[in-house]
């Protein structure tokens, strides 16, 4: 075992994989995480800014959960609401959020501005995709924060 030893992949919703209600599973699966003119307190200022992780994505008929390895970025109810912060698209390249920062961080305090966007790069069989559409998902203002601190 060398000095540089990596860990295997971490999948947090491994118990749940197997569940009733499970729509879509992958675990280990390349996610890049993006922003631009992003401006939030706690996290780095930045134009453009780019990170490429590894995770988990668990897709129900109404729930959505992304994990950057052990930390869950998104874990929210998707609903269809053209209006929300986080809209959520799903494709044959894989799960696409994309997050409106300023409005997901409205009313907490400081100077909160910019957008967000997670990819998560995995194949969606078209039979799955058949069952998912565009929806939004609801995240939570310690949500965003965690996502801008990580990218």
């Amino acid at each position: 075992m060398g000095l540089f030893r990596r860990n295997g992949p971490v999948d947090p919703f491994a118990d749940r994989a197997g569940g009733d209600g499970v729509v879509f599973h992958a675990a280990g699966v390349r996610i890049k995480s993006s922003a631009t003119n992003l401006r939030v307190p706690g996290a780095k200022r930045a134009t453009k800014a780019v990170s490429l992780h590894r995770g988990s994505v668990l897709v129900t008929g109404d729930h959505l959960s992304i994990s950057y390895r052990k930390f869950v970025a998104i874990d929210g109810n998707l609903r269809v609401d053209p209006g929300a912060a986080a809209q959520v698209s799903f494709d044959a390249t894989g799960v696409h959020v994309d997050i409106d920062i300023t409005r997901a961080l409205v009313g907490v305090p400081g100077k909160n501005e910019g957008a967000a966007r997670i990819d998560v790069v995995t194949e969606i069989p078209a039979e799955v995709l058949a069952r998912l559409g565009a929806r939004a998902v609801a995240i939570s203002p310690v949500q965003v924060s965690g996502i801008a601190r990580r990218i």
